[in-house]
């Protein structure tokens, strides 16, 4: 049987919508497997949540490389991005997940409305990387969240990163979804 984790980021900010979250995985979702929080700083997580919840937290290392590199290369954040997450994420975490052949990242305050081993779980996902499509272009819904579509994620203000993009990837759609 495939291992699966269910993995949500938090910061003590955000722990109040983490926790609805966990409580939806198992209560509507029926979830007994395994929790991850990768704990941007200090969560201050009752320990008895984390027990009954079966939470495991961690923590990475920040990529100090990263960091140096951006100041070499005098990288700053896209201008007509919305939150500059592109240089604002420095932490690395990738090999720590190796122990589960699926890893399912939620949303801290993603909302679990059905049982996951009837739904989620079953998809088809190996060698495959699925992601929602949230803009509402798959339900044919007109009133569709314009900021929800791919050229909101990258910059347009350099017309040349644009121009190589659209030689790498000839069929892009910047007005197509993006996960």
């Amino acid at each position: 049987m495939d291992s699966t984790a269910f993995v949500i980021v938090s910061c003590s900010n955000y722990l109040y919508r983490a926790k609805r979250t966990i409580i939806d995985l198992h209560s509507k979702g029926q979830l007994l497997g395994d929790i991850v929080i990768i704990a941007l700083g200090n969560l201050n997580l009752n320990q008895n949540f984390i027990d009954f919840y079966n939470i495991s937290i961690t923590q990475f290392p920040e990529i100090k490389e990263k960091n140096e590199l951006l100041k070499v290369l005098n990288y700053s954040n896209f201008p007509d991005t919305i939150d500059g997450i592109e240089t604002k994420s420095t932490k690395q975490w990738e090999s720590y997940f190796k122990k589960w052949n699926r890893i399912i990242s939620l949303d801290a305050g993603l909302r679990v409305l059905d049982n996951v081993h009837n739904g989620i779980l079953k998809l088809d996902y190996k060698n495959s990387f699925l992601a929602p499509d949230d803009s509402g272009r798959l339900r044919n819904d007109l009133s569709r969240n314009p900021d929800k579509i791919f050229k909101t994620q990258i910059s347009l203000s350099k017309p040349e990163l644009l121009d190589k993009l659209k030689e790498d990837i000839p069929n892009v759609d910047l007005n197509g979804t993006f996960f």
